[in-house]
């Protein structure tokens, strides 16, 4: 095996982990955000 299939076989398996289970839609990212925004208010309020 020479080096540059190592790596390539390296990239190959750090990738696999990262993949996300299944799609984020962008109203997930919105809501993800806006619960984000609220506990920020909630820690300042207290």
């Amino acid at each position: 095996m020479s080096w540059t299939e190592w790596i390539l076989s390296l990239f190959r398996r750090k990738k696999k982990p990262l993949e996300p289970i299944e799609p984020v839609e962008p109203a997930d990212w919105d809501e993800f955000e806006r619960g984000k925004e609220e506990e920020k208010d909630e820690t300042d309020n207290s």
